[in-house]
């Protein structure tokens, strides 16, 4: 899939591929726990005063635990019947790794996010498999979210590393 950022970070943070790990525990056939391990891998780029640029890679690293609710299709359609829409809420533990290119600057932080989203499955081989599509909007929340960048304590930027996270996923399952 794709994870973008909104808002400060967006200017920032450059959209990139984002893959994971899926486990859904289904209590009945609407509601589902769903543990999720994802990860993708940023470039940035910052320009402070006078000129000075810094550049690098910044790594997003979420733990998940959200719940599904499918959405009740027996009342539509034969063909339609078969697709199996969901909405889906929770919260994740995220990671970021922060890598300056050319020093030794950068560092490891935890924050949180509160997820919602939705998706579609489309089951394949006879309900053994199936494809499909989710989008998820996270709020993050860091310590540093609503604060200046600068370089050394002193060189201001003007950019700030607020906004949120959004991903686009593609998703191929199996049930057992």
């Amino acid at each position: 899939g794709l994870r973008g950022y909104t808002q400060g970070s967006a200017n920032i943070f450059k959209p990139a591929p984002a893959f994971g790990l899926f486990l859904s525990y289904f209590f009945d056939l609407r509601f589902a726990l769903q543990f999720t391990f994802g990860t993708s891998n940023h470039s940035f780029h910052v320009t402070g005063d006078g000129n000075k640029d810094a550049n690098g890679t910044v790594g997003m690293t979420q733990i998940a635990f959200d719940m599904k609710y499918y959405v009740n299709t027996q009342n539509v359609t034969k063909g339609l019947a078969k697709f199996n829409p969901y909405v889906i809420t929770g919260f994740s533990l995220m990671d970021r790794t922060i890598n300056v290119e050319g020093t030794n600057l950068g560092g490891k932080e935890r924050g949180y996010a509160f997820d919602l989203g939705g998706g579609i499955e489309f089951p394949m081989m006879r309900n053994k498999m199936y494809f499909g599509g989710q989008v998820m909007y996270q709020l993050l929340n860091f310590k540093d979210k609503n604060t200046e960048i600068e370089f050394n304590g002193h060189v201001r930027t003007h950019s700030y590393a607020n906004g949120d996270s959004y991903t686009l996923l593609a998703i191929i399952g199996a049930n057992f």
